[in-house]
């Protein structure tokens, strides 16, 4: 049987878009499940524990009609040098007065929350510090993060890029963990 060079490239052509599919029907498999008494459901992303990761993505929720809760979120992580975190900016604020959280993601559009409290911890053996801020996901702002890719986010005068890479499985990780139960709005005050 003698091939072309058209049949040789399309085959390639498919035999990649297969690999393509396995890898991205695999993000789902490796979300960490918890189960407690069959009505607490703990869902996580994976997360290497070696090093400062940019994302952490969880859900957790309850089946129990007298303590039902779901709590869905993203925490965002930069670091920063621990001299620069104590400097001034030229209008004498100091870069951790920042309360603006800007996600950008890879079409171009925004998600801007101005309001989120911003966690730091120094690891002492570096002069390192590290900043984290809490995003709840709600039905009002899960298409943000289910249905576009991270490309970066700043927050407390840190800006932290997200590769392609680990953008599309951020993305993929909150449209699984997204999917094992409908959202419903959050309670009203």
């Amino acid at each position: 049987m003698i091939l072309n060079f058209k049949s040789l490239g399309f085959l390639l052509v498919a035999l990649i878009s297969l690999a393509f599919r396995a890898t991205a029907q695999d993000f789902c498999k490796q979300i960490k499940t918890e189960v407690t008494d069959k009505t607490t459901f703990s869902y996580t992303a994976p997360n290497d524990s070696t090093r400062i990761c940019p994302l952490k993505i969880s859900r957790n929720y309850s089946t129990n009609p007298e303590i039902e809760f779901d709590n869905f979120s993203v925490t965002f992580f930069v670091t920063g040098d621990l001299q620069e975190f104590f400097k001034k900016n030229p209008d004498g604020d100091g870069a951790n007065d920042s309360r603006k959280l800007i996600v950008e993601f890879d079409d171009n559009t925004r998600y801007v929350d101005d309001s989120v409290t911003i966690s730091y911890e120094h690891l002492n053996d570096i002069q390192l510090i590290v900043k984290s801020v809490f995003v709840g996901i709600e039905k009002k702002n899960v298409s943000n993060f289910s249905d576009k890719k991270i490309a970066k986010f700043s927050f407390g005068g840190l800006q932290r890029t997200i590769t392609p890479d680990s953008a599309l499985a951020y993305k993929s990780y909150i449209q699984c963990i997204k999917n094992v139960k409908q959202l419903t709005d959050p309670p009203q005050e």
